[in-house]
């Protein structure tokens, strides 16, 4: 008997009503899940920037020599911003700014690329980590040319 009282009482609710609660609850959470998020990335990038220079680098061109040589363990991004830079067409020399006709490296031709794409292809074939990072954390890194990178050794 005590199951069937219960039955009709859960039963006797307007099914709207108890949706739209549900959909109230739903958008609190959710609301609440991106700011802790965003807390967390603006504290990673404040954390990284407080490191000494021995174990964190920004700007690009640092940023990219650490890469190359295998010793960025995680590099942080803003996630929704395209870097141009350039790469050869001999050697892949990626660079972000060209001073010249041709690569410093190698002296071949080199052209236009998104350096986002070349950096997270580089970290993944060195077994690093990228973090990309929005709103107030990438606005912070901004302010250090837009990338950064915590130094294995």
């Amino acid at each position: 008997k005590r199951v069937n009282t219960k039955i009709i009482d859960i039963s006797s609710f307007s099914s709207s009503g108890m949706k739209a609660n549900i959909n109230n609850i739903l958008e609190t959470v959710i609301a609440e899940l991106q700011k802790n998020e965003a807390r967390k990335e603006l504290e990673q990038i404040h954390e990284v920037l407080n490191k000494s220079t021995q174990v964190f680098t920004t700007g690009w061109q640092d940023t990219i020599r650490l890469i190359e040589e295998g010793r960025a363990a995680q590099v942080i991004l803003p996630g929704y911003k395209t870097f141009i830079g350039w790469k050869c067409n001999g050697c892949l020399y990626i660079e972000k700014d060209q001073h010249q006709a041709g690569c410093g490296s190698c002296n071949h031709g080199v052209r236009k690329t998104d350096l986002v794409e070349e950096i997270v292809r580089l970290v993944f074939k060195n077994n690093g980590d990228i973090e990309m990072v929005k709103d107030d954390a990438a606005e912070k890194l901004e302010e250090y040319e837009g990338i950064g990178a915590i130094i294995r050794y």
